[in-house]
């Protein structure tokens, strides 16, 4: 044996053997992929075979058990390939313990289960290989594998691929987390271990068998042969099976023989004669889709067989029966709304009066347009039309504070703008005014021929012009001038602002008339006195430093004194 790293007979001490594989003759093709098997040699293998949906398959859809999983009663789950049933409730996490658990079959859970149909659907199908390098580094070495297709109604089965003995473990197990699967091992993995996972979606799709009493009146029926009754119900669908039987009763009537065929969401019923007297049936209805309420009983529903309308009693009843248009203070003919509470409410809207008769709907496209030049009235403006709009105004709002006033040039637009202390090529940067703040309104016919004007409150207004792609400096057109006071008295004085630019004097003369004269002050360079002559005399006028003084005035004129 020391030879043979395999395994293939096992005997007891007294040579009773106890296991011998050396007679099989099975190979990786004749046994289902992902499944471990034993050669005759002894050499463990996995199967490579296409396998098929047998009994193994169907073991799938069951939950291996889990150490650190709770169960309730009657919970299936799968060990070591054997089915079992939950017989003690497990509320805390355990090793397996046989005595909580009763061997069971897929025979017998289907059995169990008649009422339910399991659909399951692989809904993802992923070859996953786990590194010897991506488990914990202690043990129990664990991995996760992420997917966001787990969900809480998700089983997982795991295969084996080619190749998975490399991976130098005897087993594993896994179990369902949040959004993955963890696979768990005792031993730390010395390679890869390649696998193929499944996850499937088990949909529980409930059945149900009901018996629905039915009295056919004689005047019911078609008045000609074959002689046919029609009932209708909703629980009559594609997916169900309808039967026909005679009920208590039924003797009593002459119809002996009855034939049945199922519609849509009914049942035709023919018989051999007219019947002359109510017939009462069986409507048997068996249904294996899921309808999200417990299905009606007998008991429940009663059917007049001449009018045809089905009445239900119960719970249910109150919702089928039930009139949704019971709103307190409801107006007839009214449309009715949804209250914020989700309660129908009267809205006190009608189609007839509040939408005209001859109203006629349709799909209305309306036109949207990126330009600024169309005359049409049916057209909507495109949003970038809307900016630009918003752009131009900004331009003309006078918040717009430049940097240098020579950098306004674009033609053919108007600006509004701003100069502050630091603007350069304005008025107040060229010395022509003391205001640190105004606007300038600018014009551009084209990029070499230009207009700006400045202004600023209570100060001049300034113009320059750009010509040649040059441009002029800032000249003042108009001055607001400021009176200071006036003199009459001889060696009266007054005081001027130091920047004052020019001086006006207008004399009134006793005789009659007036004499404007005007002296510019820019320093104290100028004459030091000036004389304003008039028709009857003159007044002289001396200055000193901002110091007006009159040191002559003949015939008493009065002389009015304005600066700017």
């Amino acid at each position: 044996m020391a030879n043979n790293p395999y395994v293939n007979k096992v005997d007891k001490a007294d040579g009773t053997t106890i296991m011998d594989i050396t007679d099989t003759t099975a190979v990786e093709g004749d046994v289902e992929t992902g499944k471990v098997f034993y050669k005759a040699s002894g050499a463990r293998s996995i199967g490579t075979g296409s396998g098929g949906t047998g009994k193994l398959d169907q073991i799938a859809a069951y939950e291996e058990y889990s150490a650190s999983s709770t169960y309730d009663l009657n919970d299936v789950v799968v060990i070591n390939s054997r089915i079992w049933q939950c017989t003690t409730p497990i509320s805390t996490p355990e090793e397996w313990t046989e005595s909580h658990w009763t061997e069971t079959s897929i025979d017998e859970q289907k059995a169990d289960r008649a009422d339910v149909e399991e659909i399951t659907n692989v809904c993802v199908e992923a070859d996953v290989t786990i590194a010897s390098t991506d488990w914990s580094n202690t043990s129990p070495y664990t991995y996760t594998w992420y997917n966001n297709a787990v969900g809480a109604n998700s089983k997982i089965v795991v295969l084996l691929n080619d190749g998975a003995e490399s991976a130098g473990i005897e087993d594993f197990t896994y179990d369902k987390v949040t959004g993955g699967v963890q696979f768990t091992t005792d031993e730390l993995p010395t390679g890869n271990l390649p696998l193929h996972i499944q996850i499937v979606e088990v949909v529980e799709m409930e059945s149900y068998d009901i018996d629905i009493p039915v009295t056919i009146a004689a005047n019911a029926w078609s008045v000609t042969s074959p002689y046919t009754y029609t009932y209708t119900d909703a629980r009559i669908t594609d997916g169900c099976s309808v039967e026909v039987y005679f009920a208590n009763g039924a003797e009593n009537c002459d119809v002996r023989l009855l034939d049945y065929a199922k519609g849509t969401n009914s049942v035709t019923i023919t018989a051999d004669v007219l019947p002359a007297q109510s017939l009462p049936v069986i409507i048997h209805v068996e249904n294996m889709e899921s309808t999200g309420v417990a299905p009606l009983t007998a008991s429940e529903v009663s059917t007049d067989a001449v009018t045809g309308q089905t009445t239900v009693q119960g719970v249910l009843g109150a919702l089928v029966n039930g009139k949704a248009d019971k709103v307190s203070g409801a107006t007839s003919g009214n449309i009715a709304k949804l209250d914020s509470n989700g309660n129908l409410a009267d809205s006190g809207f009608t189609l007839g009066v509040s939408v005209p008769s001859d109203a006629v709907f349709t799909d209305t496209v309306t036109e949207v347009l990126n330009v600024l030049n169309s005359d049409s009235t049916t057209s909507a403006l495109s949003a970038a039309q809307g900016k630009a709009l918003n752009g131009n105004f900004a331009n003309l709002d006078g918040t717009n504070v430049v940097s240098d006033c020579n950098t306004v040039t674009t033609a053919g637009k108007m600006f509004v703008i701003r100069w502050d202390a630091t603007t350069l090529h304005s008025p107040y940067n060229e010395s022509k005014t003391t205001k640190a703040s105004g606007v300038i309104l600018s014009y551009f016919s084209s990029s070499a021929t230009g207009i700006q004007y400045g202004m600023a409150s209570g100060d001049a207004l300034f113009m320059r012009k750009y010509e040649n792609s040059t441009w002029s400096s800032w000249d003042e057109l108009a001055t607001q001038w400021t009176y200071i006071n006036q003199l009459q008295t001889v060696n009266n004085s007054l005081q001027f602002p130091s920047d004052a630019k020019e001086i006006l004097f207008v004399q009134y003369n006793s005789g009659g008339g007036t004499i404007f004269s005007s002296l510019c002050v820019p320093n104290s360079s100028m004459p030091s006195a000036f004389a304003i002559y008039s028709e009857a005399g003159h007044a002289v006028i001396s200055r000193s430093s901002n110091t007006l003084t009159l040191t002559d005035n003949t015939n008493s004129s009065i002389i009015k004194v304005y600066y700017k």
